[in-house]
């Protein structure tokens, strides 16, 4: 797997998360897992890309709760997966977001629960070389944010 040089992470933190709580992770103990439709000329179902988050999940010790298991007030892994357009003998990028959404309370209105927010948020994103395997890419972006988001996880509930 070939891949050029631009290599950009980033890190969110949203409302939602408290002081010391690192990114509203703490006490979680399981995660349904939501993957957006990516580009067809990418290779890779959404399928794909769930069997992989929830086989890291897994490895993790953490618990995946199937779509018939959710509840409304279930805490989600959502990933997502873009791309620029393929063009012959021109490079692409490949963007690839892993966010955290869970129901979260207003401090101003307690009454309010936004049921939804992105509480994290680690993306990447990829100059990909036209000859390399966009399949492969995909999954080695997942497993690396992956293994980052786990990262805050681990220090959010040691």
């Amino acid at each position: 797997m070939k891949q050029a040089g631009l290599f950009f992470v980033t890190i969110l933190v949203a409302t939602g998360a408290l002081p010391g709580e690192e990114f509203g992770l703490k006490g979680i103990k399981s995660f349904g897992v939501v993957v957006e439709e990516p580009p067809a000329d990418l290779a890779v179902s959404k399928q794909e890309v769930r069997a992989y988050v929830e086989t890291l999940l897994g490895i993790a010790g953490l618990r995946v709760v199937t779509p018939a298991e959710a509840t409304h007030d279930q805490t989600i892994i959502d990933v997502v997966v873009t791309s620029t357009e393929k063009r012959a003998k021109s490079p692409r990028a490949l963007n690839v977001q892993l966010e955290v959404l869970q129901p979260v309370v207003l401090v101003r209105d307690l009454t309010t629960v936004v049921p939804d927010a992105i509480t994290a948020r680690v993306a990447q994103i990829t100059i990909l070389d036209p000859a390399s395997n966009p399949t492969s890419s995909v999954k080695a972006s997942v497993g690396l944010l992956f293994d980052l988001f786990l990262t805050y996880y681990r220090a959010a509930n040691p």
